[in-house]
């Protein structure tokens, strides 16, 4: 065999190498972060493979964002994965965002946007990020689109406590969470989103097995509208919180376009508390609301 020949192999061998799983032996583990700090402003391409983060991956210059074919894994229930904060028009395109086995169940979003013009969230699969929060949050944004996204699997077991009101008056175990939640934002599209929870499904076997809908803390009067039934008996038939798509905020959102998502096995399909909304071409299949 030529020299030449052995080279242009060589060459072809290195070209079909599969993605690496984080870093080869002798080669250092890509730093997410500290790819963006060093090119602030601009889009940096992930490369393929799995990264584990410990601290939530931040971007906070304009035009600045993460996109590729790679798989993000936050280890930390204590943080969101992403957090856009006061970064006009950034972006995250392709990624997929997920938690590890066993950590699952947390407090806090995949995706967090916070006081950003003209973001786009685009094919992103945010997968297992198990939240009394949203899997993904737009808050306070002037023109944001999230579009194309898988959302799976975004909901956790939880308490919800409405002890602090009078028309209420109890707390309860219920299945909690929300795949998207815009609040206090304008402009903002909802577009082409899969959101899907195949986990905590609305079924006696997942009831029984959680004790959802058990009464845990009652006030010393009963709540004005709280039923006497369930009062009584200390259970609600109410145990399935979790909500798709949750557009609040009813005094500050507004101009918000959700439009041709498909919502499957959600508590509620759409839950709207604002003004000058479009809400056409979605499907919801298998949703008690």
């Amino acid at each position: 065999m030529t020299p030449l020949r052995l080279a242009l192999m060589l060459c072809l061998f290195a070209s079909v190498r599969p993605p690496h799983a984080g870093a080869e032996p002798g080669e250092a583990a890509f730093d997410v972060q500290a790819a963006l700090d060093a090119n602030p402003g601009r889009v940096v391409q992930v490369p393929p493979g799995v990264h584990e983060v410990r601290r939530a991956i931040r971007i906070t210059s304009p035009g600045g964002g993460l996109e590729g074919f790679a798989t993000i894994v936050q280890a930390d229930p204590n943080q969101p994965v992403v957090v856009v904060d006061h970064a006009d028009g950034a972006s995250l395109r392709g990624l997929t965002l997920t938690r590890p086995e066993g950590l699952r169940e947390t407090e806090q979003e995949a995706v967090l946007v916070l006081g950003s013009r003209d973001v786009v969230l685009a094919d992103l699969r945010v997968l297992d990020n198990q939240t009394r929060a949203a899997a993904v949050e737009l808050r306070n944004c002037v023109n944001a689109q999230v579009r194309n996204c898988l959302i799976q699997n975004y909901q956790r077991v939880g308490v919800d406590d409405r002890t602090d009101t009078p028309d209420q008056g109890f707390a309860f175990r219920c299945v909690i969470g929300t795949g998207i939640l815009v609040r206090e934002c304008q402009g903002t599209l909802v577009q082409g989103n899969t959101v899907r929870e195949d986990r905590l499904l609305g079924t006696r076997e997942v009831k029984a097995q959680h004790d959802l809908g058990r009464i845990i803390k009652k006030n010393a009067v009963r709540g004005r509208i709280a039923s006497a039934r369930d009062w009584e008996r200390g259970e609600t038939d109410n145990w399935m919180q979790g909500t798709a798509v949750h557009i609040a905020s009813p005094e500050s959102t507004d101009l918000t376009r959700v439009i041709g998502n498909l919502v499957e096995r959600a508590g509620q399909g759409f839950d709207v508390h604002a003004d000058h909304v479009i809400l056409a071409q979605n499907i919801v299949n298998d949703a008690l609301i």
